[in-house]
């Protein structure tokens, strides 16, 4: 997990990378996934220093993002690029 997400930050702006888990499906047995990723989220935080785990929500990550003051790329690429016509 740790190795996926130094991958996964290269990615990002920031110091904040945001880690979706589950899928459309994954919580029908919502007791056992969450006790599944307290156990991660424990294991990985005390093993690693130089990183926090936890639980969040897309407010609390955006407004991290936020408060880190950063100058955002402008994207100007088509952004419908699989269009069959001019």
């Amino acid at each position: 997990m740790y190795d996926y997400i130094l991958e996964y930050a290269e990615d990002y702006v920031g110091q904040q990378v945001l880690v979706p888990m589950g899928c459309d499906f994954a919580f029908g047995n919502a007791r056992m996934n969450f006790k599944s990723y307290d156990n991660l989220i424990e294991y990985f935080n005390s093993v690693y220093t130089d990183m926090t785990m936890f639980y969040s929500t897309p407010s609390m990550y955006l407004d991290s993002l936020k408060s880190e003051d950063h100058t955002w790329p402008l994207n100007t690429n088509d952004m419908f690029p699989y269009a069959d016509m001019p």
